[in-house]
């Protein structure tokens, strides 16, 4: 489980460097993979806010405010499983496109 908080956590952090990359560059000069990458990005940060409404509000994203965690068994089950589903999805990308 450690590994994959790691996994996420670089996502975000790397999802956060592609957005701020893209806003520099015009949307033509995007690859495939990074077009990809973002996308899969944008996913992780949607799915963060929804699946964590504390997270969300002190990022600002207060669609969420009226909701607490699911911290139950399957709550957590649902996080991973998204979670891995995305990382699956980063691990299939054409790195050498990025």
């Amino acid at each position: 489980m450690k590994h994959l908080v790691l996994a996420v956590s670089a996502l975000a952090l790397a999802s956060c460097a592609t957005t701020m990359e893209t806003r520099e560059a015009p949307l033509a000069q995007a690859t495939t993979a990074d077009a990809q990458f973002k996308a899969i990005g944008d996913r992780f940060i949607a799915s963060l806010t929804r699946l964590s409404p504390v997270e969300a509000t002190g990022l600002g994203e207060h669609r969420y405010d009226d909701r607490l965690p699911d911290i139950s068994a399957a709550g957590r089950a649902a996080r991973e499983a998204e979670w891995r589903a995305l990382l699956g999805e980063i691990a299939r990308l054409d790195r050498t496109g990025l």
